[in-house]
C-alpha cells in the first residue's frame, strides 16, 4: 500500500516513537523502501552574510541518523532502510524528498497535546499542509496499537480510502460518523428520532461499501456521534487509540483560511492519527469554498 516511506526525524525525545510506530506497522503497510530522514535546519543567508561564510564547512550526516537506520533494518529485514541527510529550509527539502524520491507516505512526530493544545507548532504544523501524500502523525510516548481503531467516516471518497487502510491493518474498527444536531433546525422531527433515522440509513450505506473496498468479511462497528468539530468527537472517541482519517489535501492557503479537521485531530491526539490523501492531490481555497456550497 506504501511502498516508500519517508521518515522525519528530530534527533531528540521523539524520534523512539516514530521509529517504533515504523516497525508496528511496516508490515501490514508494505513498506519495502524506508527513508530515515532528517533536515539540518539552514535558512538562506542575507547576501552580506553569505559572503562571509562561503568557507564554512557543511555538517556532517550525524551518527543518530545512522543507528536509526540500523534500528530499523534489523527490525525489518524485508525493508530496504537507506538515509538522507540534507541542509536547508525544513519544508522546502521535505517537499523536493517527497518529489524526488517518490514518497507515499510521511511519518513525523510531535509532542503530547497539553491541555487541548496541538502539540507542535507552526513549523510542524506548516509541514503537515505542505506535504502531497499520506502522513502519520505519531505524538511522543504513544504506540501503534492495531487492536483497535478508529476511522473518521463522512461517507466521502477519502474516507472510504481510509477505511480501506484500516480493514488493512486493525483487528478491530470502530467508524465514527460525526454530525452537528444544532444545525438540524426546527424539522418538527424529534432529535432522537431524527438521530435513529440518521444511523440507521448510514449503516445500511456503509454495509453495502464495504464490500467494495475491500472489507468483505470484516465486521466494523459503526457509531453516528453528535458534536460539533469532527476533531473534537474523534479525540475524545479514540483516546489513545490510532486514529484513521481522509483528508483532501488541502493547499497552505486554504488550510490556513478555512481550517482542517486532519490539521486538528492530527495536532491534539493522544495516539497515533493516520491522514490518508490521494498521492500529489491537493484541493485550493476556491475548489474548497465551491466543495461547500
Amino acid at each position: 500500500m506504501f511502498p516508500t516511506v519517508l521518515v522525519m526525524l528530530a534527533l531528540d525525545h521523539r524520534d523512539n516513537s516514530i521509529l517504533d510506530a515504523v516497525v508496528d506497522s511496516a508490515p501490514l503497510l508494505g513498506f519495502g523502501r524506508i527513508i530515515v530522514l532528517n533536515v539540518h535546519n539552514r535558512d538562506p543567508l542575507p547576501a552580506p552574510l553569505a559572503a562571509l561564510n562561503a568557507d564554512r564547512p557543511a555538517p556532517a550526516e550525524p551518527a543518530e541518523l545512522e543507528a536509526a537506520r540500523a534500528r530499523l533494518a534489523e527490525a525489518l529485514p524485508d525493508s530496504k532502510v537507506e538515509t538522507l541527510f540534507l541542509i536547508g529550509t525544513p519544508e522546502v527539502e521535505l517537499r523536493a524528498a517527497i518529489d524526488n524520491h517518490d514518497v507515499d507516505l510521511v511519518v513525523m512526530g510531535r509532542n503530547p497535546s497539553v491541555d487541548g493544545q496541538p502539540g507542535w507548532g507552526s513549523a510542524r504544523r506548516k509541514l503537515l499542509r505542505l506535504t502531497t501524500c499520506s502522513v502519520l502523525v505519531v505524538p511522543y510516548g504513544s504506540r501503534m496499537n492495531l487492536e483497535r481503531v478508529v476511522v473518521g467516516m463522512d461517507f466521502s471518497q477519502y474516507a472510504t480510502m481510509s477505511m480501506a487502510v484500516a480493514c488493512r491493518v486493525a483487528k478491530g474498527i470502530d467508524a465514527v460518523y460525526q454530525y452537528d444536531a444544532d444545525t438540524l433546525g426546527d424539522s418538527g422531527v424529534k432529535h432522537e428520532e431524527f438521530r435513529g433515522k440518521l444511523h440507521q440509513h448510514a449503516r445500511e450505506w456503509f454495509e453495502d461499501t464495504l464490500p467494495k473496498i475491500g472489507c468483505a468479511g470484516r465486521h466494523p462497528n459503526f457509531i453516528s456521534h453528535s458534536g460539533g468539530k469532527v476533531a473534537d468527537v474523534l479525540i475524545a472517541y479514540a483516546k489513545a487509540d490510532p486514529i484513521v482519517m481522509g483528508s483532501r489535501g488541502l493547499t497552505p492557503l486554504a488550510a490556513l483560511l478555512l481550517g482542517s479537521s486532519a490539521d486538528r485531530t492530527a495536532g491534539r491526539s493522544q495516539g497515533p492519527v493516520f491522514i490518508v490523501r490521494k498521492k500529489g492531490s491537493t484541493m485550493s481555497l476556491v475548489e474548497r469554498l465551491f466543495h461547500r456550497i
